[in-house]
């Protein structure tokens, strides 16, 4: 996480304020974040595990957007000129307070808001010099070497899988082939679609990405409207964006088409897509993703979750296939934009059967 979770006794807020010449008159917590009221203004003072090179380069991101009139709101410097001040092993960050609400996307007239806002950001940051931005934050013709390495994970769960004994490595061996194959199927889907050519074209012109474009990121205030939490921003396609955000109310809507394709057609008016980037997306669509993270998350990050948050999670993912397998079907020829034919064919659509263990 790059926010972590703090408590400060408010002597160590004083002094941090300090260092950005200001003096509170209130301060409240607020999740992360702590609102602080000063006489010049309201800001938020928010800690942050983040490296100075990434800080320095996210900054840079939101000078740039906002000189272009994006609402964006850059951080604020102390009296070196940095972006942040550090206290012990903690960087600290002050941005204005944009007092708005976070947006709802079940609502179709938010997520046409925050689909045009997207568009807008993708426009407006060409241009952004990548050589500013730290290696790991560019990602230009990198997700076939990505995929291939998770694809390896994937055999690598697989085997942790059938060494378990608990109800969740049951379930995860029994299905770990089906999904390796889909992994295979989406890992060759990318390297014959016009992805690279995507590549050469875009990065020329050297767009940025949010990486965590959603909903309570997105902020409404009657007619105004602001972007926050650029921590993860980075170099890439934009479809890069438009896949995570598409993909996010694809599942929240057990992959019924009606949002996304809602969000994709409002993205096409704003900043036009070809077959092209159809194909690309819909080999993005292809690979695997929750079965990946959640065995990512299962044997190599040991988040500390219940066992029965676990198997809900992995049961959920697996039920949701048909549904998913019932979309990449329809996709190229009901897409909204314009037909185009799958790299593999139909024939890479395979049956799929649900099947969960006996505890």
């Amino acid at each position: 996480m790059s926010t972590p979770h703090l408590h400060l006794e408010l002597p160590e807020i004083l002094a941090l304020l300090k260092e950005f010449k200001l003096k509170p008159l209130q301060v409240r917590a607020i999740r992360k974040v702590y609102k602080v009221t000063t006489p010049h203004g309201v800001f938020a003072l928010k800690p942050t595990n983040l490296s100075e090179e990434e800080l320095v380069f996210i900054q840079g991101v939101l000078l740039h957007l906002a000189k272009k009139g994006f609402p964006a709101l850059p951080f604020c410097t102390i009296h070196s000129g940095q972006p942040f001040m550090t206290m012990g092993n903690t960087r600290f960050l002050l941005m204005p307070w944009f007092d708005g609400a976070e947006a709802n996307f079940q609502h179709l007239n938010e997520l046409n808001t925050g689909v045009k806002l997207l568009a807008r950001l993708h426009r407006i940051s060409e241009g952004f010099p990548t050589a500013r931005a730290p290696g790991d934050r560019v990602y230009w013709g990198k997700w076939p070497r990505i995929w291939s390495r998770r694809l390896n994970q994937l055999v690598y769960f697989k085997g942790l899988s059938g060494l378990g004994r608990e109800a969740f490595d049951r379930i995860y061996a029994r299905h770990a082939p089906y999904f390796l194959k889909q992994a295979s199927r989406a890992l060759s889907a990318l390297e014959a679609s016009p992805y690279l050519r995507l590549v050469v074209e875009e990065r020329q012109r050297s767009y940025l990405c949010h990486h965590d474009f959603s909903a309570r990121n997105l902020l409404l205030a009657d007619d105004r409207c602001c972007l926050v939490d650029f921590d993860y921003c980075l170099c890439d396609l934009r479809l890069h964006d438009l896949a995570n955000l598409m993909l996010r109310l694809l599942r929240q809507d057990k992959w019924q088409y009606t949002r996304a394709r809602f969000a994709l057609l409002v993205y096409h008016r704003q900043y036009p897509l070809t077959a092209s980037h159809l194909q690309v997306l819909h080999a993005f669509f292809q690979w695997p993703q929750d079965f990946w993270q959640v065995g990512l998350q299962y044997y190599v990050e040991r988040l500390a979750w219940p066992a029965k948050r676990f198997l809900k999670s992995l049961k959920r993912k697996v039920q949701d296939e048909p549904n998913r397998q019932n979309f990449l079907a329809r996709f190229p020829q009901e897409n909204g934009i314009c037909r185009f034919t799958l790299v593999e064919g139909p024939a890479s659509i395979t049956p799929f059967a649900c099947a969960f263990p006996e505890n």
